[in-house]
């Protein structure tokens, strides 16, 4: 009797066992390799037998790279506005401070507090000297005054006056040893000087005679009419320079 259940057991496992296996092959059977059946009954190609279709991950990576492109986008810098130019301006400056006027450095190298007042500056990297106050300078485009001196002591400085310049019609800046052809004749500069307390510039015309023009002085040679405007006296006839007006007719 023991031996007849005993049968029965092992006769049941086995076909327990052979159903089950049958169930599993039906059903792994319906989507034949390299397909994979990602819903009941449709089946899609799945060549690396990852169980996910081929179209679905060629669609993400196409997503992944487009995500990619749009991180390594470059932003173009703005543009900066450009800075914004002034006629005038006025700054209080120590010896050794430095102020921008339109984009060109006006320093102030060293400030003597003499006898007379003595201040080197560098603008836009050319040197040059101002003597006393209400005394106005040229340096390129710029035009540069000392108007008063300010604070005391440590404290010293002096308020500088900066403003643009440009000559007027038939104007010119001349120095010593220039040359200028006009109405036909040649006019040499060949002295700008101060004669005791006036300031005076010495021309000769085709180098037949000379004369002189003191500051603000007119003096008329044939077609051609020379005025003296201002002489900028800088301690020395290499140095100093003057503004003539040549109107010819």
């Amino acid at each position: 009797m023991k031996r007849y259940i005993i049968f029965l057991f092992l006769f049941s496992m086995i076909l327990i066992s052979a159903c089950t296996k049958e169930t599993i092959i039906q059903d792994s059977s319906f989507c034949k390799t390299p397909y994979f059946e990602y819903k009941a009954g449709e089946c899609c190609l799945d060549q690396n037998s990852n169980s996910v279709c081929d179209n679905d991950e060629i669609e993400n990576a196409e997503e992944t790279q487009e995500e990619v492109v749009e991180e390594i986008v470059i932003e173009e810098e703005p543009e900066m506005a450009p800075s914004k130019l002034v006629n005038s301006a006025t700054f209080d400056l120590a010896e050794g401070e430095t102020a921008t006027f339109n984009n060109i450095d006006i320093k102030l190298i060293t400030l003597d507090m003499g006898v007379n007042l003595n201040a080197v500056f560098e603008v836009g990297g050319k040197r040059t000297t101002i003597f006393s106050t209400k005394t106005q300078d040229i340096v390129g485009d710029i035009s540069i005054s000392i108007d008063s001196i300010t604070g005391y002591g440590d404290d010293e400085g002096i308020l500088v006056n900066v403003e643009k310049f440009q000559l007027e019609q038939d104007n010119y800046l001349v120095r010593a040893g220039d040359v200028l052809s006009m109405g036909g004749k040649k006019i040499s500069i060949t002295q700008i000087t101060r004669d005791t307390k006036t300031n005076v510039i010495q021309i000769s015309i085709d180098k037949q005679f000379k004369e002189r023009i003191v500051e603000g002085a007119t003096k008329t040679y044939g077609k051609v009419k020379i005025t003296n405007k201002k002489v900028f006296f800088k301690g020395n006839n290499v140095d100093n320079y003057a503004i003539i007006e040549i109107k010819v007719g």
